[in-house]
């Protein structure tokens, strides 16, 4: 009986090794060569009656090379359109002041112009009581200032007759700049009168401010008097006494 050959097939081992290096991602990528082996080494088969088949390896690498990878990034400055408030002078010359803002009444207009004294705009940062448009005196406000009675300066938009430059009555022009006159209660239009009793009627003893006075030819002093023949003298009929 003939001996029964064996066969013996070796196992078979396979590995493959793959190795990927980190790649750093920029605008220039470098694929290195890929390199690939496989190698197959069969082994001898002997005569004898046990033939083995040798172990098969099979090794695939794929090794990409790192890629150094090199970039330059330009900022790029954006310029941006000058306008009035932003803070910056002038806009091609456009501009007489720029504070930050579009704000009137703190010495540089909405408009980014200088504010002034008549300009109709209150108050150049604080230093305005008024603007009326103009620099005129005697209508309310004078240089940018609130006229007001006894500032000198006739008259307020027309409320006042007069301003004498204070608010004391008796000299003319009394607190309320209003001309002094004989009757209005108030002694002396400026030393004019010697007496004011509200009124210009005579024989009360006050005539048109002047005070009666025995012998003046009025009679009587505000009842005092009997009669008054326009002198001082005794034995006329009217006596001093």
């Amino acid at each position: 009986m003939v001996p029964t050959t064996s066969s013996s097939m070796a196992p078979t081992t396979s590995s493959t090794t793959t190795t990927q290096v980190p790649t750093t991602s920029s605008s220039t990528t470098t694929a290195a060569p890929t390199s690939s082996s496989s190698t197959t080494t069969p082994v001898p088969t002997s005569s004898s009656s046990t033939t083995t088949a040798a172990a098969t390896s099979s090794s695939s690498t794929t090794t990409p090379m790192p890629t150094t990878s090199s970039s330059t990034t330009m900022v790029a400055t954006t310029s941006l359109m000058e306008r009035c408030g932003d803070g910056l002078v002038n806009n091609n010359g456009t501009e007489e002041c720029d504070d930050g803002n579009t704000a009137d009444g703190d010495g540089c207009t909405a408009s980014c112009v200088i504010e002034f004294c008549g300009d109709g705009v209150v108050n150049n940062n604080g230093a305005e009581e008024c603007d009326d448009g103009n620099t005129t005196s005697g209508d309310g406000c004078s240089n940018c200032t609130l006229e007001v009675c006894g500032d000198g300066i006739v008259n307020n938009a027309g409320f006042e007759a007069c301003d004498d430059g204070n608010t004391v009555s008796g000299d003319g022009c009394n607190a309320s700049c209003v001309v002094e006159f004989c009757g209005d209660g108030v002694v002396n239009n400026n030393g004019t009168e010697e007496c004011d009793d509200g009124n210009t009627v005579a024989l009360d003893g006050c005539n048109n401010c002047t005070l009666e006075e025995c012998g003046d030819g009025i009679v009587n002093n505000g009842g005092t008097e009997e009669c008054d023949d326009g002198n001082t003298d005794s034995g006329d009929t009217c006596s001093s006494a």
